[in-house]
């Protein structure tokens, strides 16, 4: 599954950048149906295209984003 990461995010809704859209239109080939990630304000989102002109997505699911390292790392 392909990762986008929004411009910003209004109430259930994503601006993604130009490059992207571009990208899931015309290089992918996405239709209606398919599923993508998008990440937005540290959480990551399983999205649904319910249509590709112009694209707009459903949320399926949320989760947060944990970057944080378990292990300690020594350089030396």
């Amino acid at each position: 599954m392909q990762r986008y990461f929004a411009k910003e995010k209004n109430k259930d809704n994503f601006i993604l950048y130009e490059s992207d859209l571009h990208h899931i239109k015309n290089v992918m080939r996405y239709n209606s149906g398919d599923k993508i990630e998008v990440v937005s304000n540290k959480k990551i989102y399983i999205c649904e295209i319910t249509s590709i002109n112009p694209l707009n997505l459903k949320i399926v699911s949320e989760s947060d984003v944990d970057n944080e390292m378990t292990t300690n790392l020594v350089i030396g």
